[in-house]
Parts: C-alpha cells; sequence; structure tokens
C-alpha cells in the first residue's frame, strides 16, 4: 500500500522529536525501540539526539545516561546537541548536579565548545543543589570565556545566591544584569526578592 508510512529513520526522528517538543517520553522511547528492531534503519545522532532529549525533558536522566552511552558505543559521536539539552540538562532536572559537572567537562575533553544553553543548564543544576559557589564559578568562567549571560543564566546565578543565604550577592548580579542591558524577567524579580 503506498499510502502506508516508510519506515526511515528520518520518519522516527521526526515522530521522537514531537513526542519530545510535547513531553512524551514514554512514546518517545516506545518508537525508538521500535525503530531499533527494525533490520533497514541505522540510528543517526539526530535519533539519539531526540530520544535523550525526550528523556531529558522527561526527568528520565538514567534513561538519557544510558542512551548517551549506547550512542558513543555505536560510534556516534556526539555533539553539542547531545552534550547541552540531552545530558547536562537530564542531569540537572534530574537533580544531578555533579554528574551535569562531569557531562559539562566531557564535552570539553571531547572537543566541543560549551555555549550559553549549556552554561545555563550546569549553573542550573549547580543552583538546585544550592552550590551557590560553583553556579557563581561557572558563570564567571563562561564570561571568561566570552560568552554572554542571558536572562536564564542570570536567573540560576542569582536564585542559587539566594538559596546559599547570599543576597548580596544576589542583589549584585540583579543589578549588573540590568547594566547589561538584560531585561528581568518575573523570575528574575521573584529570585533577587526571594533572596
Amino acid at each position: 500500500d503506498d499510502r502506508r508510512i516508510q519506515k526511515t529513520v528520518y520518519a522516527y526522528t521526526t515522530a521522537i522529536s514531537t513526542c519530545r517538543k510535547h513531553g512524551c517520553w514514554r512514546q518517545a522511547i516506545s518508537l525508538w525501540e521500535d525503530m531499533c528492531r527494525c533490520d533497514n534503519i541505522v540510528p543517526t545522532q539526530h535519533a539519539y539526539n531526540a530520544v535523550i532529549g525526550a528523556c531529558a525533558k522527561g526527568g528520565q536522566w538514567k534513561k538519557a545516561i544510558e542512551l548517551f552511552d549506547e550512542m558513543k558505543q555505536d560510534g556516534i559521536d556526539p555533539d553539542v546537541f547531545s552534550y547541552n539539552s540531552a545530558m547536562i540538562s537530564a542531569c540537572e532536572k534530574g537533580l544531578q548536579w555533579e554528574k551535569a559537572i562531569v557531562f559539562f567537562n566531557m564535552m570539553r575533553r571531547d572537543g566541543i565548545t560549551p555555549n550559553i544553553f549549556a552554561y545555563s543548564a550546569v549553573i542550573s543544576a549547580c543552583e538546585k543543589a544550592l552550590k551557590w559557589e560553583k553556579a557563581i564559578d561557572f558563570f564567571d568562567e563562561m564570561r571568561r570565556e566570552g560568552i554572554a549571560p542571558n536572562v536564564i543564566s542570570y536567573n540560576a546565578v542569582i536564585s542559587a545566591c539566594g538559596k546559599g543565604l547570599q543576597w548580596e550577592k544576589a542583589v549584585d548580579f540583579f543589578e549588573e544584569m540590568k547594566r547589561d542591558g538584560i531585561t528581568p524577567s518575573v523570575i528574575s524579580y521573584n529570585s533577587v526578592i526571594s533572596a
């Protein structure tokens, strides 16, 4: 029947990406497993990134790590997306701050330059773990690397300082954010008020 959708890695990846976008990690895993059972389909980096991203968004950090390891075993090199939204973000959402830092460092070791998303995720992982000093260290490193902070990275470092009872530092970062021309969000105001 020519009206049937041809099972290709592209079709599966598109469906898995749609699941990721809508937070349906279980369906993404189901599609992934179905794809892997097809003899004529070889998973690509993009397919791995989609399913790992779905797990990350769903808070399934252990499954994300398992798939990441599988990707490397299959000889597929992770890219900036694999590390950013998939691994660092998965660990951040899973409250695994130490693992987030491990993946952040692994990213650099693999020759991939962290971007604003990687830094924001690792800062947020430190913030959630009440590691305000580490959050500031990553924030400062990001600036030294020439990466301009955005509202998300500022919010994470302000919140980290607030949770660490460092209200003066939180206010300093808030003021710095405004000096940098970044419009504070509701989260920015709530974080600095809570500090």
